[in-house]
């Protein structure tokens, strides 16, 4: 380990300790301390922007990509507990006299989960969802549009000379300060496995029945297994991929160099052993994951790009759009893609 690495690691430690203490302060706060845990959340925004400069840098050096992930994991597992753990105590110690309280959210796939008991989920989900119900009992939880959700200025992105007249973000959605009769109607939500899984399920099982039309001796009624649905998405990443970089495929299944006024040309692309492209560049020896050295390119407009970027959003927990763009480049390619992640709507 370099000098440059172990005192960057001594860092990140020094954060994760600070967290630690605001964790430790949280839990022992009293209505006397009320007051000052409100003054003390700007700090806890600041550790967080700390740490991830830290871990960014970190990986940039070369971490091991399996430690970095589990730092992460950890570290946001931890703040994120923190600050709802926080947020609890100044409700505790300030009770609200009127008990209607309305939460809103502009993805039906999180109202679903809200709506359901947490053991449905899988383990990530699960304890996100039963500490959003511990801490919100009596919450009405409704849908709000992506046009009408004040958040999603901020997550796009928007300039500050336009904020500044953001009428949305200052005030919220006109029928806000309406009667609840003139609010939005509440969506049917439907299941979150109605959703993502039966998308994978679908293309898996169309794949399975492909195989068994051509040889009926691979018939298999069991449950769809990961590799099937890796195979799947691949299968689909092929198709997307066809369907709109064709001559550049020609052309290298030939070992041939792409044309000049290729899309694809700046990025040095090659097949790897699935037939599928990849970007190409000078980083092959990195002491990095494949993925992330040579990323799958994608199209920026067939509806699977689209799907992927949806994904990673709600994977990332509503994140902004440099930070998806930042997670699905370590493993795709989407071409101009921050005006692919902008331009998907993620109310799904």
């Amino acid at each position: 380990m370099t000098a440059e690495l172990k005192a960057l690691v001594v860092k990140r430690g020094q954060v994760k300790g600070q967290l630690t203490r605001f964790s430790n302060f949280v839990n022992s706060c009293t209505a006397e301390k009320v007051l000052e845990l409100q003054g003390r959340l700007d700090n806890l925004q600041t550790i967080w922007y700390d740490f991830n400069t830290i871990q960014s840098e970190l990986e940039i050096q070369g971490e091991e990509p399996n430690t970095s992930l589990q730092e992460r994991e950890s570290f946001e597992n931890s703040f994120y507990s923190t600050q709802a753990a926080a947020k609890q105590r100044i409700v505790d110690f300030q009770p609200v006299t009127n008990n209607l309280v309305f939460l809103w959210s502009d993805s039906t796939i999180v109202l679903s989960w809200l709506s359901a008991q947490p053991c449905r989920w899988k383990t990530f989900v699960s304890n996100r969802v039963s500490q959003i119900q511990q801490l919100t009992p009596s919450a009405h939880w409704r849908h709000v549009s992506s046009s009408d959700n004040p958040a999603d200025i901020i997550s796009r992105g928007i300039e500050p000379s336009e904020l500044v007249n953001a009428q949305l973000w200052w005030q919220g959605p006109t029928w806000l300060s309406q009667n609840a009769e003139a609010w939005p109607e509440t969506l049917g939500i439907t299941l979150e496995n109605e959703f993502s899984e039966t998308r994978k399920a679908n293309v898996s099982l169309v794949t399975r029945l492909s195989d068994y039309t051509t040889d009926r001796n691979k018939r298999d009624l069991s449950k769809l297994s990961n590799n099937e649905i890796e195979i799947a998405k691949l299968t689909l990443i092929k198709l997307a991929q066809s369907q709109e970089f064709g001559q550049e495929l020609h052309n290298l299944e030939r070992s041939q160099s792409v044309s000049h006024n290729s899309k694809l040309l700046s990025l040095n692309p090659f097949l790897d052993s699935d037939k599928i492209i990849r970007v190409g560049g000078r980083i092959s020896n990195a002491p990095i994951s494949y993925d992330r050295r040579h990323p799958i390119v994608l199209p920026e407009k067939p509806p699977l790009t689209k799907l992927i970027i949806k994904a990673e959003h709600h994977k990332q927990l509503h994140a902004g759009a440099q930070a998806i763009l930042a997670s699905l480049r370590l493993q795709y390619w989407p071409l101009n893609g921050k005006r692919a992640v902008r331009s998907v709507n993620y109310v799904q």
